[in-house]
């Protein structure tokens, strides 16, 4: 099952390992045709040929930024190269979107960088990482594509950073650059190159390296002890004996199950029932700390059955303990341990372990939440906080009080991935909390769930300091979809101050507005083209561009001949915006 990035990460069900849908890192992408042009095909094949020069760029570069400082003459020339480079591209067109494979960056059908290497392999390290395309709009600013370098310049295994690319990108909050994440086989990935490096160093070894060879050599350097022969033990004797061992401890655990439920039907008294419900609950612990969590969840099954069976009050309230530790601290943090370690978890144990657990373990987990270090790990607890979350609502929205921003944010996330219109009870309080990615998360829930009130609380947030928060305030007045909401969008637009934003950071407002498709939107966007005195004249044409960018993304024919008309224009973003919005509207005819 696949969703888009717009709302999570995607999802592969058929993962072996434990990988979950990403709530964290959702990106507004803004999509903006290429500039219509009368040779399509030669100036696509301009296209191809600048982003191929555009990605060996950043490739050379986030090979050679890390050895100078950002003051040396090298570093600042090869940053001016590369953004030279980069945005030589956007002559032909607003976006560079790149479609990413394992060995392959394609733009379109057009393969513009390939590589079959593991080093310096830009296609590889990115689609390792769970990216799946990359946009880069033609806003870019050159610090802008230096902070984007230095998240991909880095090197996360060796520098031991706690956060991973996909993080690092999401906290720099991007405006021209956007992504699409599927997350489906990240973990995967990563093992299985160490897997392959096991494989090949057992395997693939030659005769001076093999096992058996080195054990036949060292015992003919050393005198042969009296009464004992030596054997030659071969790769596949050894592999033999590991399968051997590994079935062997397997094949004990079903007994060992069958052996604690015995000892517990036939306890006399209470007191020994207690006692082998004890040393039930340290069975499920040594099963967890060794990464058997499928034989504690056979154990804690086969306790709710005898707990469905049992009548007698005392026995019931044991049985209950022991589901219970389920989701204890102490269970919950091994667990954590092994969500965060590079083994992981396989998903459906995992899923049917959060199935069984109880609303007493929501406080745990929001404690594991704050303390996990991989973003693997951190999903994993808001999965679990999401299934668990929905018996007890109440207990979960108390997270929201936490000191930790992060904390906070997910538990928001959480919220989103419930679907539940009771967090709108909680998110006025949240929507003004200090961080403002806090704010954001909180705005998109709302854009999300609607509800009586809505729009009163996003609104106030069009006009913030920070302005990622007032686009993702606009964003989910647009979703929210009422007039009241719209009213609000033209009010921001219309509002003093509004033409001094530079036109990137005007178009996000105006794309929202552009969804509520209403004859009244129209309207407001044609007089715009009319010189409408709404505007000082030195910011007359942007506004105006930004205006035929809506009708573009409006699609009505009825747009056209005025649009035609501003082509004409003698102001190049003007005619330039004039001819997109007419591509974009042809485009929907054609549809």
């Amino acid at each position: 099952m696949t969703r888009t990035f717009r709302n999570s990460r995607t999802v592969n069900h058929n993962c072996n390992h434990f990988i979950f849908p990403s709530f964290l890192h959702q990106i507004q992408c803004v999509i903006i045709y290429p500039l219509a042009v009368s040779n399509s095909d030669s100036i696509k094949l301009e296209e191809a040929k600048h982003a191929e020069e555009a990605l060996q760029a950043i490739l050379k570069a986030r090979k050679n930024l890390r050895l100078y400082p950002a003051n040396n003459p090298i570093y600042q020339q090869m940053a001016k190269d590369t953004y030279r480079k980069v945005t030589k591209f956007f002559g032909f067109a607003d976006v560079m979107e790149l479609s990413i494979n394992r060995n392959e960056i394609r733009l379109g059908s057009d393969v513009v960088f390939s590589s079959e290497a593991k080093e310096d392999n830009l296609a590889l390290f990115l689609f390792r990482d769970g990216l799946r395309s990359l946009t880069i709009s033609s806003g870019l600013k050159e610090d802008e594509l230096l902070d984007f370098m230095d998240v991909i310049s880095t090197d996360y295994d060796r520098e031991g950073l706690e956060d991973d690319l996909v993080t690092m990108l999401w906290e720099k909050e991007f405006q021209n650059i956007s992504y699409r994440i599927d997350d489906s086989d990240l973990v995967d990935e990563e093992e299985n190159y160490e897997e392959i490096a096991e494989v090949q160093a057992k395997d693939g070894a030659n005769e001076e390296d093999n096992i058996g060879q080195a054990y036949s050599d060292t015992a003919e350097d050393e005198e042969t002890a009296e009464g004992i022969i030596p054997i030659d033990i071969s790769n596949e004797d050894l592999k033999e004996l590991e399968l051997e061992i590994e079935g062997e401890k397997k094949s004990k655990f079903p007994k060992l199950v069958e052996i604690l439920f015995d000892m517990l039907y036939s306890s006399d008294s209470m007191a020994e029932f207690k006692d082998v419900i004890d040393i039930v609950s340290n069975a499920v612990d040594f099963c967890v700390r060794n990464a058997n969590l499928a034989v504690a969840i056979t154990i804690f099954r086969r306790a709710i059955e005898v707990l469905e069976r049992t009548k007698t009050p005392e026995a019931r309230k044991e049985l209950e303990r022991l589901l219970a530790f389920a989701g204890s601290p102490a269970l919950t943090k091994t667990i954590g341990e092994w969500l965060d370690s590079k083994k992981g978890i396989n998903e459906s144990v995992f899923r049917e372990y959060v199935s069984i657990l109880g609303p007493s373990s929501i406080p745990h987990f929001i404690a594991l939440l704050a303390h996990l270090k991989t973003i693997t790990g951190r999903k994993a607890a808001i999965y679990a906080l999401s299934v668990i979350g929905r018996k007890d609502f109440k207990a979960l929205a108390r997270g929201l009080n936490d000191e930790r921003w992060f904390v906070v944010r997910n538990i928001v996330v959480t919220f989103g991935s419930i679907g539940d219109k009771r967090a709108v009870d909680y998110l006025p309080k949240v929507v003004k909390h200090s961080e403002p990615r806090v704010r954001k998360e909180a705005l998109k829930l709302f854009g999300e769930l609607g509800g009586p009130g809505a729009v009163v609380h996003v609104r106030e947030h069009l006009y913030s300091e920070d302005h990622s928060v007032e686009v993702v305030a606009a964003q989910a007045l647009s979703k929210i979809g009422s007039d009241s909401a719209k009213t609000a969008l033209i009010e921001k637009i219309t509002s003093k101050g509004f033409q001094e934003l530079e036109l990137s950071g005007m178009k996000p407002f105006f794309e929202a507005l552009a969804r509520f498709r209403v004859m009244d939107v129209f309207e407001f966007l044609m007089k715009m083209l009319d010189r409408s005195p709404f505007f000082g004249r030195s910011k007359n044409n942007e506004m105006k561009a930004c205006a035929m960018y809506a009708l573009g993304l409006i699609g009505s024919p009825k747009a056209l001949p005025v649009l035609e008309e501003q082509m004409a224009s003698k102001d190049s973003i003007v005619s330039k915006h004039a001819a997109l919005a007419i591509k974009r509207i042809q485009n929907v005819q054609r549809k």
